[in-house]
């Protein structure tokens, strides 16, 4: 299944690759008529997709609450 939404790409951002894999899973989800899916744990990266829109469909999508933010690499590198 393709992510049917065009995230934009911004410098810090949630990892593309887990959001289209969340959002092909809620789309089988609601296809099969299972129960909702909890929200994902979603690394934020460089070069990854708008945490605000991201965080914008999650929750008009099936209830599906905000994501947890964890941190990511660079997150890691430049703690205070």
């Amino acid at each position: 299944m393709s992510n049917p939404y065009q995230f934009p790409v911004v410098l810090r951002g949630y990892d593309p690759v887990k959001v289209d894999e969340f959002l092909a899973a809620v789309e089988a989800n609601h296809a099969g008529g299972g129960e909702p899916l909890p929200p994902p744990q979603l690394d934020i990266v460089l070069r990854g997709y708008d945490r605000t829109q991201v965080d914008d469909v999650f929750q008009r999508h099936g209830g599906v609450a905000t994501p947890p933010r964890k941190p990511g690499l660079l997150s890691r590198l430049f703690k205070s």
